[in-house]
């Protein structure tokens, strides 16, 4: 079966040291974010946000390779140990349009700039403690 993406979805990968294996699923899991979290709620402000994002990604690598992921989202600074071959430092990004695709022809672009949430773009660091 093959996965359907409509939507425009940019993840770029800035440093990992994980397998094929992991970066794929990393890659199926920002599509289903996109799918589930940003579509569904995609005419709401969706509140802690980057919160939202680090519990997604560390729930779905929880499940699939075992417990104690971490995940940080947002703006930080980390200095973390970490399980050989389990860090990824990614960044994400979603067009405004995924954000809000539905929007009022009454509804100004100032209204929907503010109304979407602040950031267009989040920065991610995921990995399993060691």
């Amino acid at each position: 079966m093959q996965e359907k993406h409509d939507e425009p979805l940019k993840l770029e990968i800035l440093f990992t040291d994980m397998n094929a294996e992991m970066t794929q699923f990393l890659t199926t899991c920002a599509h289903k974010f996109q799918e589930e979290v940003l579509e569904v709620m995609k005419d709401q402000f969706i509140e802690r946000f980057e919160r939202r994002i680090a519990d997604f990604f560390k729930d779905e690598f929880d499940k699939r390779f075992g417990s104690q992921w971490h995940c940080l989202c947002g703006q930080f600074a980390a200095s973390v140990t970490h399980e050989s071959r389990t860090l990824v430092h990614f960044e994400m990004q979603f067009s405004p349009q995924e954000k809000r695709p539905h929007h009022h022809k009454s509804e100004s672009v100032a209204d929907r700039k503010r109304n979407a949430p602040p950031v267009r773009y989040w920065k991610v660091l995921l990995f399993k403690a060691g």
